[in-house]
């Protein structure tokens, strides 16, 4: 099952996976951060479709296209609003869209590390637990990488990569 999941740095905005998760603000709009990546490179169609499915509630999910994006769709996941996210339901919305989509491949940031200002740690326990449980409990063959913005936070999620696909 780990064989599913890896780590990588770089800017996600440049990954060829079917779907990019962005981590998004509740009025969806793409201003800053992993938001601002995706925009410059996915074009501002992707921003209007966005944000004509908005105001969501925090941990909601909105779908766009991937617009100039090598990727099919995004899945906008909202983690920065009026409430602190649940990044464990965070994960888990994105995934199931993604599944909904038949994806085979998706790319997620490290939720809720930028804008939301969320510990890195909490992030990382919250984000591959959820993965674990998604491709556990769907049987799910989807390939998943975290794009880690930051090559500071690639041992920390490493670690808890490790634990938590520990002896599965």
């Amino acid at each position: 099952m780990s064989d599913q999941v890896e780590l990588v740095t770089g800017s996600i905005a440049e990954e060829d996976a079917d779907v990019i998760v962005n981590s998004a603000n509740t009025d969806m709009i793409m201003g800053s951060g992993v938001a601002e990546a995706i925009l410059g490179e996915a074009g501002s169609e992707v921003e209007e479709e966005a944000m004509a499915q908005a105001p969501v509630a925090v941990g909601d999910v909105v779908v766009t296209s991937g617009g100039d994006m090598a990727a099919k769709h995004i899945v906008h996941v909202a983690v920065v609003g009026d409430a602190e996210p649940d990044l464990y339901e965070c994960t888990r919305n994105a995934l199931d869209a993604a599944a909904e989509l038949g994806a085979s491949s998706v790319s997620l940031p490290a939720l809720g590390t930028g804008s939301a200002g969320m510990n890195p740690r909490e992030s990382a326990r919250d984000m591959l637990r959820a993965i674990r449980d998604h491709i556990e409990e769907t049987g799910s063959d989807l390939y998943v990488r975290i794009v880690l913005w930051d090559e500071e936070l690639y041992p920390l999620f490493q670690r808890r990569l490790e634990r938590t696909f520990a002896h599965r």
